[in-house]
């Protein structure tokens, strides 16, 4: 009845009230559940990541189930899944290897960089022979080994070349003689 007689003043300030108290209240509540499933998802991504011996100590290898008529049926996949395993861990070994390979090239390369930044940051080793003779005997061996095994692939690639300029030009002759 309060309501038909028209808009109340009071009843309009009850409302503003409770819209004060509850839509920040609301705001609230709505920004703590996405934090909360944000960190649920986030230790479940990261309780998800299984390792390869999990992996692979749960790959199955036997595998049998039953069809409608009761009969059991009977997988063996050991060979198949060994086969995998083994593929698996010559990958994983190498690739343990190109990584500690590419490591130690890494810290070789940026010793090398810092020794030529430290002599090119000298203002006395501007003469290139005295920068040149300072230069440690291992970094001239590597140098030496680097361009030998250079000057091989280059020689290797030009006698390639030579025998598909041959090919090349016997299809010729071929094609039109």
């Amino acid at each position: 009845m309060l309501l038909a007689t028209g808009p109340s003043f009071e009843f309009i300030k009850l409302i503003q009230i409770l819209c004060w108290i509850l839509l920040p209240v609301a705001a609230l509540v709505m920004l703590l559940t996405v934090l909360f499933h944000y960190r649920r998802r986030k230790k479940a991504m990261h309780q998800s990541s299984v390792s390869e011996e999990e992996f692979i100590k749960a790959s199955p290898e036997l595998l049998g189930y039953t069809n409608g008529d009761g009969a059991y049926i009977f997988f063996d996949q050991s060979s198949v899944i060994a086969e995998y395993k083994k593929k698996l861990s010559y990958n994983h070994a190498r690739y343990t290897a190109l990584r500690h390979d590419y490591d130690k090239l890494e810290t070789k390369y940026a010793a090398l960089a810092g020794y030529l930044a430290a002599k090119s940051m000298n203002p006395r080793s501007i003469d290139m022979e005295s920068g040149l003779r300072q230069m440690p005997k291992s970094l001239w061996t590597e140098i030496d080994i680097i361009s030998a095994q250079q000057k091989a692939e280059k020689d290797e690639l030009l006698k390639q070349l030579s025998q598909l300029k041959l090919v090349n030009q016997n299809l010729e002759n071929e094609t039109h003689g």
